[in-house]
């Protein structure tokens, strides 16, 4: 009888386990006999690129916009005292140095802020 209960048990904290899962999201499948059945989504989480993607066009940009208000020369100077500064502000002068990019989009941007 108590083994009748066990299996009844684990029957439940199984049932309880696929109803959380389903929560965060289900799919919706056709076995080989034809039954719809929904199935908890996979919670895998991967790295996020939209993310990344984002970012790193919205610091180039940002650069793009203080060169283009600052002036090459100015932006330049103040970079160069981050380099004679501190280890982080040695690491800021390493992302904030111009590259290509910013300065095409910077001279783009110049006649817009002017």
């Amino acid at each position: 009888m108590a083994d009748m209960f066990d299996q009844f048990d684990d029957r439940l904290r199984r049932i309880e386990t696929t109803r959380t899962r389903m929560k965060r999201g289900y799919k919706l499948t056709v076995d080989r006999d034809g039954l719809i059945v929904a199935r908890p989504k996979s919670s895998r989480r991967g790295f996020p690129v939209k993310g990344a993607i984002f970012l790193v066009v919205g610091f180039i940009g940002f650069k793009a916009l203080l060169i283009a208000y600052l002036g090459v020369q100015t932006y330049q100077d103040r970079v160069s005292v981050l380099q004679d500064g501190a280890t982080i502000e040695q690491a800021g002068a390493w992302f904030m140095q111009t590259d290509r990019v910013s300065l095409e989009l910077a001279a783009k941007l110049r006649p817009l802020i002017r």
